[in-house]
């Protein structure tokens, strides 16, 4: 959390409601991203999944929280408490100043980043991410607590009016974004993420005609509703280019509904506004919630990734447009905590190395990566849940330097690797070579190099694998890609 706004003053954060009038649109997908994208240009973030009857989001960010992070108190519990905390305030005094009571909302208010979890990720900056849930799962406590809130109590007779005014100003007081995932249709929820709570909404729809016209009807409820000045971007989704003529007649429709919108822009911009905007289908996204971040290799044109970049830049007034550059090793791996597999996968590793071998860790973690199996880089802060799993094999990334870090009495007392890779033609000590098992990639070309540690350490490799190279360097000098 933050003490001032991105542009210096307080109560600078944006306030941005991802909705769509029906489901299946990626809504939540979309918000996922692009909460990732900002995060990674430094920015602070709060997520809030305001989808009450079917939260979903924490989905997205899952191997990076703690595994029991759907029972934590989230949305539904702060709001309960605070309706339960008004109405034993009134029954004691009905008569109290609106000072007492304001000081009430206040202190309750305060109290909203004790729901919050932390995304654990090495952000850069300031960068960072965290998640309001909806409220503690899987007990059958939650629908109750839910089913219990009467938003038409709570707003004419417990002041929840003011209670989300005061909300609203903390929000954009803490995070530079707060990012919310609204209920989908027309509702109190609905209302509250809206036309209440945001400074902008990101409408999204398909081009169905129900979804385009179910989606405008809120945008026009959105204008009518509500004295600020509430920014709207119609954002089509799960475009299928391959559909030419039904693309085209759909999107033609969306801009004769969502006549003068975005507003504020003159005819040419917003001409390439919705040249640019729309999100394409993309199939592997259909089967597991992953972050594109991740997904998709950085240039990939037909990929999600620069979608979501382009509607961040819209949404940030095209100060944030792109995802910085990450690590292909880590992204590579990273990617293995987002699958799920029909059978168990192969064991973890954690590679052990001296620091100038890293070049060679990473290629190693990267070749792992392809083939399913996730690769721990010794020195590497646990960064999610993945990391509370037991590591069962121990690989060491063998040369002159990794053996220079061990005195004679290390070699005789250390623990033993399960493996060691060796990278360079350097002498194994007699107390390990007769141990530990070896092999060794000094001298090979980068195929030969992949081939044979991908054959000593199991895990599934096709020539439909997409290839190392060309994302970062073999450090072993070889230049023919593996196949």
């Amino acid at each position: 959390m933050r003490d001032e706004g991105p542009s210096g003053g307080p109560g600078a954060g944006q306030i941005v409601t991802f909705y769509s009038f029906k489901g299946g649109t990626g809504r939540t997908m979309a918000l996922a991203n692009v909460a990732w994208i900002l995060a990674a240009n430094g920015k602070q973030v709060l997520i809030a999944d305001w989808d009450l009857e079917s939260p979903g989001l924490h989905r997205f960010f899952q191997p990076f929280m703690h595994p029991e992070v759907s029972e934590k108190p989230g949305i539904v519990d702060f709001i309960r408490r605070y309706e339960w905390a008004a109405v034993d305030f009134m029954a004691r005094d009905d008569s109290a100043p609106r000072a007492a009571m304001a000081r009430l909302i206040g202190e309750h208010v305060s109290q909203v980043s004790d729901y919050a979890a932390p995304v654990s990720w090495r952000f850069p900056g300031e960068g960072a991410i965290d998640f309001l849930t909806p409220g503690k799962q899987g007990d059958g406590v939650y629908e109750n607590t839910l089913s219990a809130l009467d938003w038409d109590t709570l707003y004419d007779d417990l002041d929840g009016g003011d209670f989300f005014d005061v909300l609203r100003a903390y929000l954009k007081t803490a995070y530079d974004y707060v990012l919310i995932d609204s209920r989908t249709g027309l509702s109190d929820i609905a209302d509250i993420c809206t036309i209440h709570l945001p400074d902008m909404v990101v409408d999204c729809f398909t081009l169905s005609t129900q979804g385009i016209e179910g989606a405008a009807r809120m945008a026009k409820r959105i204008q009518s509703h509500t004295l600020r000045d509430i920014t709207i971007l119609p954002v089509p989704m799960r475009i299928d280019h391959s559909q030419h003529a039904s693309m085209v007649a759909g999107l033609q429709l969306a801009e004769l509904l969502f006549d003068g919108l975005p507003a504020g822009m003159s005819q040419p911009q917003r001409e390439r506004y919705w040249a640019e905007i729309a999100v394409p289908y993309s199939p592997p996204y259909a089967y597991e919630e992953t972050l594109a971040a991740f997904s998709d290799r950085p240039g990939s044109a037909d990929s999600l990734l620069p979608a979501y970049e382009r509607l961040t830049a819209w949404i940030t007034g095209h100060t944030v447009s792109a995802l910085p550059p990450l690590d292909e090793w880590l992204r590579a791996r990273t990617r293995l905590r987002f699958a799920r597999t029909a059978l168990p996968g192969p064991p973890e590793v954690f590679l052990d190395f001296g620091p100038q071998d890293r070049p060679w860790a990473e290629w190693i973690a990267a070749v792992l990566a392809k083939t399913g199996i996730y690769a721990r880089l010794a020195g590497e802060e646990p960064t999610g849940a993945a990391d509370h799993e037991a590591l069962t094999r121990v690989v060491a990334v063998a040369s002159e330097f990794y053996f220079s870090r061990l005195d004679a009495r290390d070699f005789l007392f250390a623990e033993r690797p399960e493996l060691l890779i060796c990278v360079t033609d350097t002498r194994i000590p007699p107390e390990w070579s007769s141990e530990v098992p070896i092999i060794s990639l000094a001298g090979l070309s980068e195929a030969e190099a992949g081939k044979r540690l991908i054959d000593r350490l199991g895990g599934g490799w096709s020539p439909e694998h997409e290839p190392v190279t060309g994302a970062m360097r073999y450090p072993g000098g070889g230049h023919d890609p593996i196949a």
